[in-house]
């Protein structure tokens, strides 16, 4: 009996935290999300509309656009957890810049506090450490956001180097919750594919440590307002109370 219940317990526990990446998502510009069998895909039109909101009841920060938004199954758009994919064309970065950047850390942390300062949404920030992976060639990092309305939230970022910039991957959880997604999270994150025009392809050219020519402030300051804004999509959704079925179409089962 024992040997049952662990084992369903076991099996509980991978429906619910996403062990089985086993769904795949392909965004508009090709990239691929692996996902557990549970998730879904936020309509393109929900994040459009959630965002214009965003931005009205915020205008010190600065507009956000995001590839896709995905999420656990829910019956309300934009319920924790859920992920957000942004992509950023700001020309190639070198990847040994990444490396060499003695202070990188504490520039997205500057940044990050500037974007909560713009906020209304957000009472306090605080940020991770900021750790380059140079096999996936991910810059981690995280943070934990208390907004307003909401309470306090934790995401988790891997920032991907591409062909002309770089692609973000944010995944949101309250923070009592986080723990028990985390693993799952930096799995998603780290399992994205990209097609073949946007992967980061090594020069003999970055050998050459021209760090100081990347306009790191151009480069990631958006990005990073993109995880402080992307939090704040949940707070407008729950003050809005526009439920997941408002966006269906007539003949989609959810609909029925």
């Amino acid at each position: 009996m024992k040997t049952i219940v662990a084992s369903l317990l076991v099996a509980i526990a991978t429906t619910a935290f996403g062990a089985e990446l086993s769904q795949k998502i392909t965004t508009p510009s090709g990239i691929i999300v692996h996902l557990p069998s549970q998730w879904q895909e936020i309509p393109t039109q929900v994040i459009t509309a959630q965002f214009e909101e965003v931005a009205k009841q915020n205008p010190n920060l600065p507009k956000q656009k995001y590839e896709c938004g995905l999420q656990a199954q829910s019956q309300q758009w934009f319920s924790y957890p859920y992920v957000l994919v942004q992509i950023h064309r700001t020309g190639r970065i070198p990847e040994i810049a990444l490396k060499k950047m003695p202070n990188l850390g504490e520039m997205l942390d500057e940044k990050m506090q500037e974007t909560a300062d713009a906020s209304s949404s957000v009472a306090d920030v605080a940020m991770g450490k900021t750790v380059y992976d140079p096999d996936g060639r991910i810059l981690w990092t995280s943070t934990r956001v208390q907004y307003v309305g909401i309470g306090s939230v934790k995401m988790l970022a891997g920032i991907h180097l591409t062909a002309d910039g770089f692609v973000q991957v944010f995944a949101y959880a309250r923070e009592a919750d986080f723990p028990r997604y985390e693993t799952m999270f930096h799995r998603i994150i780290s399992r994205v594919e990209f097609p073949v025009s946007m992967r980061y392809v090594p020069r003999a050219i970055d050998k050459i440590p021209l760090v100081h020519a990347v306009d790191w402030s151009k480069a990631f300051s958006k990005g990073i307002a993109g995880a402080v804004v992307g939090g704040i999509a949940a707070l407008i959704f729950g003050l809005t109370r526009r439920k997941k079925k408002d966006s269906q179409p007539e003949d989609s089962p959810d609909s029925e």
